[in-house]
């Protein structure tokens, strides 16, 4: 019976994780010394942030979050403890993030500095966290069963 709970709360939390990292693609991301970002920022930095960190700079690096945390999602149902390890690497990576630095705000070069995190970048995070919490259960219910 507590193997039946646990798997579904680990599938609750898949299912929430993927939730609140949707809702982050619409909301604000975070400010600069310039202008704040928009609803559906998120969005945005999505789609094109690959573009920013491949060729524009550190402060982009935490971009590279996105693609282990897609993977993690697809094979969290089965290979939860490869789920878990790249949640633990998209969360650190998207942890990056915190230090600031500079970000482009137009498309003729100008950069402002990262003054605030808005509540696009928490849900992101949050989400990070949710789907590493959903791996745990699944690891811990792989133990159980040897």
């Amino acid at each position: 019976m507590e193997q039946h709970r646990l798997k579904r709360l680990g599938k609750v939390l898949w299912i929430i994780s993927m939730i609140v990292f949707g809702i982050s693609l619409l909301c604000p991301t975070y400010c600069t010394n310039v202008e704040c970002s928009s609803v559906g920022s998120g969005l945005m930095d999505f789609l094109f942030g690959w573009f920013g960190a491949l060729f524009l700079g550190d402060t982009y690096f935490a971009w590279f979050a996105n693609p282990f945390f897609i993977t993690a999602i697809f094979v969290n149902r089965k290979s939860p403890v490869w789920s878990l390890i790249l949640s633990v690497i998209a969360l650190s990576i998207a942890l990056s993030f915190i230090k600031g630095g500079t970000v482009l705000l137009n498309e003729a070069g100008h950069e402002g500095y990262i003054t605030k995190l808005q509540l696009g970048y928490w849900l992101w995070i949050s989400s990070l966290i949710l789907m590493l919490v959903s791996s745990i259960v699944g690891t811990i219910l792989i133990v159980k069963r040897k």
